[in-house]
């Protein structure tokens, strides 16, 4: 086939020239657009990207395929160049733009023009043949057609003969159905489609500056944008609307590609994207103050056993649903020293037949590792972000103490300690120590005391009690507004008057409250006059009370509260970053 393009172009070349030459000149027909010319030439260069469709059958891709392609670039450059300048100078503009046969009539031995062009053309063929095929296999492969099996199998010498029969027929059908030159413009999308991709993809894989991007032939970063650009660009010039559906088609399968889990075997660009992108976020973060308007819960639990968390996972969920955090911790205790403890690492690192049977603390990690995961695993489902951390230490208080305190260094740092008071009191020491851990590093603090048969009820009434002045009602307010609206339910403003003039006044704080803190429509106000500790047996029945901490902490008025009012109660404490009125 090269053989007999060859001896065409030849015979071309050899035409006689008539005295008078021709300037060439842009075509200036009102109906042919050079955007239109463009799209119908446009897919007889694509076929240099041949060898790419073949990569998997080539000894060494990695440099037969750039090679190749910029050799027949510049072969092929070169040949339209000298083409078109001979063509101005053996047929005038208006035969160039009504004859298509002008190559033949002009050439010197004119079937031999007419040779060249069944060779390329069948050369073109080819190579749609060799590639579109194995494309279409590998979309079987993946599964992202129909009848994937069938289009997927292959002979006993590995060619995709389904695929080959199916893109057959379906070249037939175009042809027939078609105009050709309208399913060259629409070929032309999908190659502007796949060229753009390609410059875009080195464009972030050279932006993001990733060590595993080591491109052999090295260009400005400049090149590949400006070709992703001018590729979208092309295809809205050439025909807008297939250039939309081609979009669309190319978006559907992405999609579909994505809901499928497919990796690529060394993983793909876009996780570097992202990360590139969220560095970039959090260092411009970083260096802005800090405000209470931007604040979301972002939890931090100590979880000891995480069994015992798994009734309460739903309510943590209501806190932090939609865009709040949630980081779960918990400590595997060693009792090895650190030098000992890296002696079992050597072991299993060099010796691990020895180490198998002297040591099984790596399972007792991975399982808890593994109980924690689960426990979040139905919060992490709804999008929100969540991390599961173990750590090893000596002392489970040491652990937490650590954590917490590099767990504030850290981008987007928890700001609320989560914490529950278990029903018997001997235990309020482990608690004690952990709101000292919280306070020590200036976090918000919160302590559920959860009923043991009610939980939280219908999860609709939130009772918000409120002292004038309090210290703690933005935190306990944020807490409020997020279960309202998880829960779609209500909140209920509560203080206790000690007399008849200070009810009045209390009655217009709260209104304010309500106000400045643009919470719902319908929140209830109650104002009782009397004693608090005999009011809160009587209170409005709600499935969550929270009230704020005083400044004397002490575990046992939470226990008394908590027997008395016979619902959960959440214990609060600001830390001072977050208002509910900002």
């Amino acid at each position: 086939i090269m053989a007999v393009i060859v001896f065409s172009l030849i015979s071309f070349f050899l035409s006689k020239s008539p005295v008078q030459v021709h300037v060439p000149q842009w075509i200036s027909s009102p109906s042919v657009s050079f955007w239109k010319v463009f799209a119908i030439f446009f897919p007889a260069v694509t076929g240099i990207g041949s060898g790419v469709a073949m990569s998997g059958e080539l000894k060494n891709p990695g440099k037969s395929i750039p090679v190749g392609i910029l050799s027949a670039v510049g072969i092929g450059l070169l040949i339209y160049l000298v083409s078109a300048f001979w063509l101005t100078r053996v047929a005038d503009a208006n035969t160039l733009k009504t004859d298509y046969m002008v190559m033949v009539k002009v050439a010197r031995i004119p079937w031999a023009v007419i040779a060249g062009i069944m060779g390329a053309t069948i050369s073109s063929a080819l190579g749609t043949l060799v590639g579109a095929p194995r494309i279409l296999m590998a979309l079987a492969q993946d599964k992202i057609i129909p009848y994937s099996k069938q289009i997927a199998a292959q002979s006993k010498t590995g060619e995709p003969r389904n695929a080959i029969l199916i893109t057959g027929i379906l070249v037939e059908i175009s042809l027939l159905l078609f105009d050709l030159n309208g399913i060259a413009s629409l070929l032309t999308m999908f190659f502007l489609i796949t060229y753009g991709m390609i410059n875009l993809a080195v464009f972030i894989e050279k932006e993001i500056g990733i060590p595993s991007f080591r491109p052999s032939f090295k260009i400005p970063l400049s090149i590949p944008l400006i070709g992703s650009l001018w590729c979208l660009t092309i295809m809205y010039l050439i025909h807008p609307l297939f250039a939309f559906i081609s979009q669309i088609l190319i978006l559907t399968l992405y999609f579909i590609l994505v809901r499928r889990g497919i990796r690529a075997p060394q993983g793909d660009v876009r996780s570097g994207l992202f990360i590139e992108i969220a560095e970039w976020a959090a260092k411009t973060a970083a260096r802005m103050p800090q405000g209470a308007k931007t604040w979301k819960p972002n939890l931090m639990i100590p979880v000891e056993r995480p069994k015992n968390w798994t009734l309460v996972m739903e309510f943590i969920r209501d806190i932090v649903a939609p865009k709040g955090t949630l980081r779960m911790f918990s400590v595997k205790i060693v009792e090895r020293g650190v030098e000992n403890k890296i002696s079992q690492m050597v072991m299993q690192l060099f010796h691990k037949e020895q180490a198998a049977k002297n040591s099984n603390d790596k399972q007792t990690v991975e399982e808890l590792r593994t109980q924690l995961n689960e426990l979040v695993k139905p919060v992490k489902k709804e999008g929100i972000f969540t991390a599961a951390i173990v750590i090893e230490s000596h002392d489970f208080l040491e652990g937490m103490s650590i954590i917490t305190q590099v767990m504030k260094g850290i981008f987007f740092p928890p700001n609320v300690m989560f914490l529950t008071m278990s029903a018997d009191s001997a235990k309020d020491r482990r608690l004690e120590e952990l709101i000292a851990i919280g306070l020590r590093e200036q976090l918000g603090l919160t302590v559920l005391a959860p009923h043991p048969f009610r939980m939280f009820g219908d999860r609709k009434t939130v009772n918000v009690w409120v002292r004038t002045r309090s210290p703690n009602i933005n935190l306990a307010l944020l807490f409020a507004i997020q279960l309202r609206q998880n829960w779609e339910g209500q909140i209920r403003l509560l203080s206790v008057a000690p007399d008849e003039a200070a009810e009045n006044k209390i009655q217009r704080f709260l209104r304010k409250v309500i106000e400045r803190g643009r919470l719902p429509a319908r929140t209830e106000i109650v104002v009782p006059v009397g004693n608090f500790k005999d009011y809160v047996e009587k209170a409005p029945e709600a499935d969550i009370n929270i009230f704020g901490m005083s400044g004397e902490l002490d575990c046992e008025i939470m226990h008394n509260l908590a027997r008395r009012i016979g619902t959960s109660c959440l214990f609060i404490k600001d830390s001072g970053e977050e208002s509910a009125f900002a």
